[in-house]
């Protein structure tokens, strides 16, 4: 199988994982969202989104290839990047680890950069720098 790639899979939870699976020698980074939240959404939002993330995804790792087909090419929404950075968190509070922090600073600064007046207006990002130091004090 080719590195980067991404699986996608239900877990033992109800939830839909993707899997993100961006070098052989590391841990995947997995986005969990829970199939009743997709359900709620409906079929042709959720299978969009879905389909969005992938997508996207590709095309960040393999945009040489991507970039041949301009109709694949999701502009950039900083909803995905939200969700993401919000999960990273929660797993950072949940699991008291750093283990996410670059991850976590990558995606903020990208939002920022696509979408800079979300540096203020968003409060996840607002707040991350005190969130962060709070895990830092209490992680292992």
């Amino acid at each position: 199988m080719q590195i980067p790639y991404m699986a996608i899979y239900v877990n033992d939870k109800g939830e839909l994982v993707m899997s993100h699976v961006m070098r052989s020698d590391g841990d995947p980074l997995d986005v969990e969202r829970p199939l009743k939240e997709l359900s709620d959404r409906g079929l042709d939002e959720a299978s969009k989104g879905i389909g969005r993330v992938v997508l996207a995804t590709m095309a960040n790792w393999y945009p040489q290839e991507l970039d041949k087909y301009p109709a694949l090419i999701i502009p950039y929404d900083e909803e995905g990047d939200m969700i993401l950075i919000t999960s990273l968190i929660s797993k950072s509070i949940r699991d008291k680890t750093r283990v996410h922090f670059a991850s976590i600073d990558a995606l903020i600064a990208e939002v920022v950069r696509e979408k800079p007046e979300l540096a203020s207006k968003s409060s996840t990002i607002a707040g991350w720098a005190h969130v962060r130091s709070m895990i830092e004090k209490r992680s292992v």
